[in-house]
């Protein structure tokens, strides 16, 4: 199920970002608040990634909202980053808020989202150093519209109601 609902109007919102580090380069990102299961909270900004298939939550920000995640529900492996990782389907109410240019929220419920397990032999400093990531398929199934222009330091989603 997605559910997407907004209070800024009926015109076109944008949702602006920021070029942050991440290793060696500079990589897009947005402030988001991820909201698991009405209860556990978590500010951070998400890396935009279009070569990804899936939106995960890693642990550097799962860790932080104090759940307890373990790999037994995983539907497979992933290497992401030179760690290798599980996927764990998120089963509870996940809800990710951006504020738009305007200072209006913009509120999507995706279900589709899902954790990252590292695997025991993997570097765990460096798993936790992952940031979370907007994935292709929340740009596709939320309707989202990325533009990018690197050189003048232009970077937002946009969507509208």
């Amino acid at each position: 199920m997605l559910h997407i609902s907004f209070n800024v109007g009926d015109n076109i919102s944008k949702i602006p970002g920021v070029f942050r580090k991440w290793g060696r380069e500079y990589f897009p990102h947005f402030e988001c608040s991820i909201t698991i299961d009405n209860t556990h909270r978590v500010r951070t900004f998400l890396l935009l990634d279009t070569g990804s298939p899936f939106t995960p939550i890693t642990p550097k920000d799962y860790l932080r909202t104090r759940m307890r995640v373990t790999d037994s529900n995983s539907v497979g492996p992933v290497f992401l980053a030179a760690c290798h990782f599980s996927r764990v389907p998120v089963s509870k109410k996940v809800v990710f808020k951006f504020q738009t240019d305007e200072g209006k929220i913009a509120e999507f419920e995706y279900d589709d989202t899902i954790f990252l397990v590292p695997s025991k032999d993997t570097d765990h400093k460096r798993a936790n150093a992952i940031p979370s990531i907007i994935g292709l398929d929340f740009l596709r199934q939320c309707g989202l519209k990325f533009y990018i222009d690197p050189k003048n330091d232009i970077l937002y989603l946009e969507t509208s109601e």
